[in-house]
């Protein structure tokens, strides 16, 4: 009897040593992945979350090259030709309002020429003339 429990306990520690020392991931490399499995069932919808506070407003805005407004002196040869933006046209809040910020862009109407630019933007044509957006 003490000859079966022996051999039973040093099959048992064998068995517990090639268990703790058979594999680790040093061992070898990683298999591939399996199969993706079956996309699950959609979920409920979910809550509609707060408001949110940006109360932005988009507006365009086509300036024909016959509202410019005369010619602003401001000395020497500075002068310049302006078009005021009626508050009809953005909401009936004037741009000027300082509760509020302008962000505008700009691009020419009439030409191919698919980029904007933040305004304001001064194009250069040499040292002696400009264009100022």
């Amino acid at each position: 009897m003490q000859s079966i429990l022996f051999r039973s306990k040093l099959v048992l520690v064998k068995a517990l040593i090639t268990f703790c020392f058979a594999c680790s991931p040093e061992d070898g490399i990683n298999g591939t992945d399996g199969p993706q499995g079956i996309q699950g069932e959609q979920g409920p919808q979910g809550e509609q979350g707060e408001s949110g506070s940006a109360n932005a407003s988009k507006y365009i805005i086509t300036v024909a090259d016959t509202d410019w407004d005369g010619s602003y002196h401001y000395g020497g040869s500075n002068s310049h030709t302006v078009y005021t933006i009626p508050p009809t046209l953005t909401g009936n809040i004037g741009i000027n309002n300082p509760n509020y910020v302008v962000i505008a862009y700009g691009s020419p109407t009439g030409i191919s020429y698919g980029e904007k630019k933040h305004l304001p933007y001064v194009f250069g044509v040499n040292n002696n003339y400009g264009l100022k957006f």
